[in-house]
């Protein structure tokens, strides 16, 4: 799950970032873990025949590769030579395993005072990553600030009060993005909805509003700083978007892989728990 986590959170960071669905488009970013000061670079290709995300020091390392027409988000290490399928029905199965964990946990608890309830409820969400999330709330700071080849307007956001990032953003026109341009990632928000419509509120997850939402700051992000209790923690930005056509193999599963074990398949279904 680790390559899972790990890629779907490169996509997350640089989704908004698209041109038409109909041209290739190339964006390569840069991540910078501010507590081991590791600088991780990946590279984002989209295109009308899906999606595909290469992340780490060697080029193809650790990708994926989303592909709406085959039903696939594919989890690739190309080091082990190993690969990892996760279907639509694997993402409705675990929300399935979810939701009984949830009931049973519901049945163990009614039983005790509301307070300790609300309690366990509250712990039990936050281990499965379901729930009420933060709001985030998102104010202007800055104007006129240079991120490598973009003039930058700097927004501050916060979470019940507390700072947790800055975005810097550039106008839609001055990169030649529309928000109608974004079909590929609208077609990766439909494949997961099941599970991040399990966040109520805005928090991180909410990027997969794919700018069809309020974000609470204007333009596309090319820069995101994190916080965590003051402190810089991580540093992300777009270093680099260039048009180019793509070879329809790039968004093909590599030859010569061998499928790994996934975990969502270990699921019993509904059936099987009664």
């Amino acid at each position: 799950m680790y390559h899972y986590n790990r890629m779907l959170t490169i996509l997350l960071l640089v989704l908004t970032l698209t041109f038409t669905a109909f041209a290739g488009v190339m964006v390569v970013t840069k991540e910078t873990d501010k507590t081991t000061g590791k600088v991780t670079m990946s590279t984002l290709y989209i295109d009308k025949q899906g999606i595909r995300v290469e992340t780490g020091e060697n080029v193809g390392a650790d990708l994926v590769i989303f592909r709406k027409d085959k039903n696939s988000f594919w989890v690739i290490d190309t080091q082990k030579g190993t690969y990892m399928e996760i279907t639509k029905s694997d993402i409705e199965k675990m929300n399935s395993m979810i939701d009984h964990q949830m009931k049973m946990m519901e049945e163990q608890i009614k039983n005790l005072p509301p307070a300790q309830q609300e309690m366990m409820k509250k712990h039990m969400q936050q281990m499965m990553g379901v729930g009420e999330t933060p709001k985030e709330e998102y104010k202007k700071v800055k104007s006129g600030v240079k991120v490598n080849q973009w003039v930058c307007d700097v927004y501050e956001g916060f979470q019940d009060g507390a700072k947790f990032e800055e975005i810097y953003t550039v106008d839609w026109g001055s990169v030649g993005i529309s928000k109608e341009d974004l079909l590929p990632f609208k077609e990766m928000e439909e494949f997961f909805s099941s599970m991040h419509s399990r966040n109520k509120g805005k928090g991180k997850g909410s990027r997969f509003d794919f700018g069809f939402e309020d974000e609470g700051y204007e333009g596309v992000p090319v820069k995101e700083v994190y916080y965590d209790g003051g402190q810089v923690q991580s540093i992300t930005e777009v270093v680099k978007i260039t048009r180019q056509d793509f070879s329809a193999d790039l968004f093909n599963l590599p030859k010569g892989l061998k499928k790994a074990e996934n975990p969502f398949q270990e699921m019993e279904t509904p059936q099987q728990w009664k």
